[in-house]
């Protein structure tokens, strides 16, 4: 593939050359890095998989939108001797901060917001470092839609004057690390000065569930349950918290969505909630909005993928996304999401094509660069995703319409990268993500 005229050879570098409103778009590889953002500059990611950054990133005192996304940061002690909690991974120096599908792992805070201004955290991955999230007197530190596991000492930390809202996160394993003896230890903790509102969270087989410590937090319409202490310091019980198995889809495997005999299903507060789940889906889909970051949806039709090719590092070998309708009646796929837990895709037609699926027939869908390049049958549907790269699959639904459950939803992609420095370059205008190559199908 030839190398974009506008490339870089560090996600710095291209950084340093973007002006505000600017996007850094970053293909999948490993990048060994600490960077420093820039105002009003978007740095994003081929995906929480696939762009994976041995370092940190710094915000530090922006007033406008700087965003970043779809990407992982890693601990460099940890990725380069097994060290964990070493540096602090994605850091908030002040100013305003957007943060969305991203995530941080074996670091001594995954983020870290320190006397910042607007801080959004959405639909974040953040594991087993010392803290996953800490804000210490910030204004607004929101925080939606994010799995926070296995933190040494705490999951969701906040404190010295913090405020926003903690809504439909899923808390799970923090605090063992440091158990009684640490501050603010366990699932959600808050301590003094602040105004946080903690409502539809899943707290399960934390040290601690919540901890209040002297906050002036308000909480309710959340599953607390199975931890050490549910309720510790002034932290108890809200009359419309719930005591009892989440009933997660499959906890071993790494699916942490409901199943369908879920209590935390329409038992969540329907006026202080986030208004999409981890998959972009919006809340409410049944009676009442869902606990946790997973809004359940069950579906109507019967929709398989069939078949996934992706080959990044030579897109002119035709990806695609094989779709089947193994139901009985016909599915208009026209604003169907394409997801593979780490980006979306919305459906359309391609050249003038039909988007509607009859039962037992196939559709495509297919890299638009290279349309010339495919051999596909008469009688498929040819589908388009409104861009020039495919993202990989994993289940597919509508985003204001039940979604099916293929596979569960176990943050898996079509394209796994292999751990190693990375050849590709990230640049401020699109490339097709650069990868490893893989065939991998579901059915």
């Amino acid at each position: 593939m030839p190398t974009p005229p506008n490339a870089f050879t560090t996600i710095q570098a291209a950084i340093n050359a973007a002006s505000p409103g600017d996007t850094v778009v970053v293909p999948a590889g490993t990048y060994v890095e600490q960077i420093n953002m820039a105002e009003g500059v978007h740095v994003d990611g081929a995906g929480r998989d696939e762009t994976l950054v041995v370092g940190g990133f710094v915000f530090t005192g922006f007033t406008t939108d700087t965003v970043l996304s779809d990407l992982s940061v890693f601990d460099t002690g940890y990725a380069t001797g097994g060290t964990a909690y070493t540096y602090d991974l994605i850091v908030i120096n002040g100013g305003d901060a957007t943060l969305r599908d991203v995530g941080a792992f074996y670091g001594r805070y995954g983020i870290y917001a320190y006397f910042a201004d607007e801080v959004t955290v959405d639909d974040a991955r953040l594991g087993a470092n010392w803290y996953g999230a800490n804000a210490i007197g910030t204004t607004a530190f929101d925080i939606s839609n994010s799995f926070v596991y296995s933190g040494g000492v705490g999951g969701i930390v906040t404190y010295g004057g913090s405020g926003g809202d903690i809504f439909n996160n899923t808390v799970i394993a923090n605090g063992y690390g440091g158990g009684s003896t640490a501050y603010l230890t366990g699932g959600i903790s808050s301590g003094s000065g602040g105004s946080e509102r903690i409502y539809n969270n899943i707290l399960v087989s934390n040290y601690y569930g919540l901890n209040c410590a002297s906050c002036a937090a308000s909480w309710g319409d959340n599953l607390v349950w199975g931890n050490s202490t549910d309720y510790v310091n002034d932290a108890s019980a809200a009359a419309s918290d719930l005591s009892a198995d989440p009933r997660f889809n499959n906890p071993s495997e790494g699916d942490y969505s409901l199943a369908s005999t879920s209590p935390c299903i329409d038992a969540g507060n329907s006026s202080l909630f986030a208004s999409t789940d981890k998959d972009g889906e919006s809340r409410p889909q049944g009676a009442g909005v869902d606990i946790g970051f997973d809004e359940y949806a069950s579906s109507t039709y019967d929709l398989v993928i069939s078949e996934v090719m992706a080959d990044p590092l030579n897109e002119s070998t035709g990806e695609f996304v094989e779709i089947y309708n193994a139901g009985t009646t016909s599915v208009d796929l026209a604003g169907l999401v394409l997801t593979d837990g780490d980006a979306t895709d919305v459906l359309q037609a391609w050249a003038g094509g039909s988007t509607t699926l009859a039962p037992g027939a196939y559709a495509v869908l297919i890299d638009t660069d290279y349309a010339s390049n495919y051999s596909i049958a008469s009688g498929v549907s040819v589908l388009s995703a409104g861009q020039s790269h495919l993202d990989g699959a994993s289940a597919i639904g509508r985003a204001d319409h039940p979604k099916p459950r293929i596979g569960g939803d176990q943050d898996r992609s079509a394209c796994r990268p292999s751990w190693s420095p990375s050849t590709t370059s990230p640049t401020r205008a699109w490339r097709a993500h650069g990868a490893t190559r893989c065939g991998t199908s579901w059915s």
